[in-house]
Protein backbone atom coordinates (compact mmCIF):
# COMPACT_ATOMS: atom_id res chain seq x y z
CA UNK A 1 0.00 0.00 0.00
CA UNK A 2 2.94 2.31 0.52
CA UNK A 3 3.71 2.24 -3.20
CA UNK A 4 0.17 3.48 -3.89
CA UNK A 5 0.47 6.34 -1.40
CA UNK A 6 3.98 7.32 -2.52
CA UNK A 7 2.99 7.17 -6.18
CA UNK A 8 0.08 9.56 -5.67
CA UNK A 9 1.48 11.64 -2.80
CA UNK A 10 1.23 15.02 -4.53
CA UNK A 11 -2.47 14.48 -5.30
CA UNK A 12 -3.21 12.98 -1.89
CA UNK A 13 -1.86 15.99 -0.03
CA UNK A 14 -4.35 18.18 -1.89
CA UNK A 15 -7.30 15.81 -1.33
CA UNK A 16 -10.00 16.63 1.19
CA UNK A 17 -9.63 13.15 2.74
CA UNK A 18 -6.49 11.18 2.05
CA UNK A 19 -8.05 7.96 3.32
CA UNK A 20 -11.06 8.25 1.00
CA UNK A 21 -8.82 9.04 -1.96
CA UNK A 22 -6.63 5.98 -1.35
CA UNK A 23 -9.72 3.81 -0.86
CA UNK A 24 -10.95 4.92 -4.28
CA UNK A 25 -7.63 3.75 -5.72
CA UNK A 26 -7.61 0.31 -4.08
CA UNK A 27 -11.17 -0.69 -3.07
CA UNK A 28 -13.93 -1.91 -5.41
CA UNK A 29 -17.41 -0.49 -4.78
CA UNK A 30 -20.60 -0.18 -6.80
CA UNK A 31 -19.69 3.44 -7.62
CA UNK A 32 -16.04 2.56 -8.42
CA UNK A 33 -16.13 -0.92 -9.99
CA UNK A 34 -12.59 -0.80 -11.42
CA UNK A 35 -10.02 0.52 -8.93
CA UNK A 36 -6.60 1.37 -10.32
CA UNK A 37 -4.78 -0.93 -7.87
CA UNK A 38 -7.08 -3.95 -7.67
CA UNK A 39 -4.27 -6.26 -6.50
CA UNK A 40 -4.63 -4.97 -2.94
CA UNK A 41 -8.22 -6.17 -2.73
CA UNK A 42 -7.48 -9.49 -4.41
CA UNK A 43 -4.62 -10.18 -2.01
CA UNK A 44 -6.57 -9.10 1.10
CA UNK A 45 -10.11 -9.94 0.04
CA UNK A 46 -11.59 -10.22 3.57
CA UNK A 47 -9.83 -7.20 5.05
CA UNK A 48 -12.25 -5.26 7.31
CA UNK A 49 -12.81 -1.63 6.39
CA UNK A 50 -11.74 -0.32 9.80
CA UNK A 51 -8.37 -2.11 9.50
CA UNK A 52 -7.99 -1.00 5.88
CA UNK A 53 -8.50 2.63 6.92
CA UNK A 54 -6.09 2.24 9.82
CA UNK A 55 -3.47 0.80 7.45
CA UNK A 56 -4.00 3.69 5.02
CA UNK A 57 -3.56 6.25 7.82
CA UNK A 58 -0.44 4.46 9.06
CA UNK A 59 1.13 4.46 5.58
CA UNK A 60 0.15 8.10 5.12
CA UNK A 61 2.02 8.96 8.32
CA UNK A 62 5.08 7.02 7.20
CA UNK A 63 5.18 8.70 3.78
CA UNK A 64 4.53 12.12 5.29
CA UNK A 65 7.39 11.69 7.75
CA UNK A 66 9.71 10.46 5.00
CA UNK A 67 8.81 13.34 2.71
CA UNK A 68 9.23 15.96 5.44
CA UNK A 69 12.59 14.72 6.71
CA UNK A 70 13.92 14.42 3.16
CA UNK A 71 12.92 18.02 2.47
CA UNK A 72 14.53 19.23 5.67
CA UNK A 73 17.77 17.39 4.96
CA UNK A 74 17.96 18.69 1.39
CA UNK A 75 17.44 22.23 2.69
CA UNK A 76 20.05 21.66 5.38
CA UNK A 77 22.64 20.44 2.89
CA UNK A 78 21.97 23.47 0.68
CA UNK A 79 22.36 25.87 3.61
CA UNK A 80 25.56 24.12 4.67
CA UNK A 81 26.84 24.50 1.12
CA UNK A 82 25.99 28.21 1.15
CA UNK A 83 27.75 28.65 4.51
CA UNK A 84 30.78 26.76 3.12
CA UNK A 85 30.84 24.21 5.94
CA UNK A 86 33.28 21.31 5.60
CA UNK A 87 32.26 17.69 5.73
CA UNK A 88 34.34 16.93 8.83
CA UNK A 89 36.58 18.93 11.09
CA UNK A 90 39.66 17.80 9.18
CA UNK A 91 37.98 18.33 5.79
CA UNK A 92 38.34 14.66 4.80
CA UNK A 93 35.63 12.15 3.93
CA UNK A 94 35.83 8.48 4.82
CA UNK A 95 36.25 6.51 1.60
CA UNK A 96 35.34 3.04 2.88
CA UNK A 97 31.68 3.76 3.75
CA UNK A 98 30.56 5.90 0.85
CA UNK A 99 28.52 4.30 -1.91
CA UNK A 100 29.02 7.06 -4.46
CA UNK A 101 32.03 8.99 -5.67
CA UNK A 102 31.17 12.24 -3.88
CA UNK A 103 29.49 11.58 -0.52
CA UNK A 104 26.95 13.98 0.88
CA UNK A 105 27.64 16.26 3.80
CA UNK A 106 26.46 14.75 7.10
CA UNK A 107 24.37 17.82 7.97
CA UNK A 108 20.83 17.98 9.30
CA UNK A 109 18.56 20.94 9.84
CA UNK A 110 18.83 20.63 13.63
CA UNK A 111 22.61 21.02 13.35
CA UNK A 112 22.16 24.21 11.34
CA UNK A 113 19.68 25.58 13.87
CA UNK A 114 22.37 25.08 16.52
CA UNK A 115 24.90 26.88 14.34
CA UNK A 116 22.43 29.73 13.73
CA UNK A 117 22.27 30.56 17.38
CA UNK A 118 26.08 30.90 17.45
CA UNK A 119 26.34 33.01 14.26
Amino acid sequence: MSDVVMGHWSKLTEAKSCCAAVERLIHRTSQHPNPKYSYVETRFYKFPSCLRRAAIEFVKGQVSSFDLSASYNIAARYLAYQLKLTRRKDGQVAKDRSSCSTPRMPVTLSLLWGLGSRL
